[in-house]
């Protein structure tokens, strides 16, 4: 059975969020770190994380984000942008060759969302996961995440709960995960866009998205944590350990914060 070490961060502000999770990455392809990683935390305050790949003056109205009190981060993983507020994230860092994970990039994202599926069901919920075919509906996306098609999407009901985004570098996965516990439209409100535009995404998120508390009693998130773990332990045959930071992750952490900052890469100009 593979020993997975386990990291439990409460709320942090998006720019720490995403130095930490990409020093986790780092340390392990520099060898200062030999397990496999699973790690917890939320977002405080309220922030847009966009992918990789995309440009925030396109997306969003940054002079009302920093108005609302809204950070905005660029993530080191693909996919679109994501409003973070009521939920619980995950990052998840191993190797590539992971016999546990497959081979490829669509079999990792499978045995991931099987084993996040079996933590909800310890939860009594009930869910699934679709492929790309089954979500060609989701084609008004708007740039965002949870309103755009991806393999092996976590859904209950069809509608989705989980959305995550995947990096894959010199041999190492780096999967960040987002599930929803209170569903709210108005972050498109912080978009640049037409108002009709708005009101038509507003519209089709309420359509085709769900999340927990919609579906479940509201719960501490230590409860919903601890489904999640046991439901990966099982499926994948792993055993968690609680852990905490090595010397190098925090120095890695700190260095890469200069960096999240930083307009220049929030920006990707």
């Amino acid at each position: 059975m593979q020993q997975w070490r386990l990291l439990n961060h409460g709320a942090a502000d998006a720019y720490y969020n995403m130095a930490i999770d990409e020093a986790l990455l780092l340390a392990q392809i520099a060898g200062k770190s030999s397990l496999p990683v699973l790690r917890f935390y939320s977002w405080q305050p309220a922030a847009f994380s966009l992918g990789y790949a995309q440009k925030t003056a396109e997306i969003l109205n940054e002079a009302a984000c920093r108005s609302g009190g809204i950070d905005i981060v660029r993530r080191n993983t693909g996919g679109r942008v994501v409003y973070h507020q009521r939920e619980l994230t995950y990052c998840m860092v191993a190797g590539a060759d992971n016999p546990l994970l497959g081979t490829n990039i669509r079999e990792s994202y499978a045995a991931i969302s099987k084993a996040l599926i079996a933590g909800l069901k310890n939860l009594r919920v009930k869910a699934d996961f679709v492929g790309r075919k089954q979500m060609a509906k989701h084609n008004k996306s708007g740039g965002v995440c949870f309103l755009s098609p991806s393999w092996y999407e976590i859904v209950v009901g069809n509608k989705k709960l989980i959305g995550s985004a995947q990096r894959r570098t010199k041999g190492f996965i780096l999967q960040q995960g987002s599930l929803l516990l209170e569903n709210n439209a108005n972050f498109f409100d912080y978009f640049c866009i037409p108002n009709i535009q708005r009101k038509e995404l507003k519209e089709h998120w309420r359509n085709n998205t769900t999340a927990l508390w919609e579906l479940i009693n509201p719960s501490p998130l230590s409860v919903v944590q601890d489904a999640i773990i046991q439901g990966m332990e099982k499926e994948l045959t792993i055993n968690f350990t609680a852990d905490k930071l090595n010397a190098a992750e925090e120095r890695l952490g700190r260095d890469l914060m200069t960096k999240y900052r930083s307009e220049e890469w929030a920006r990707n100009l």
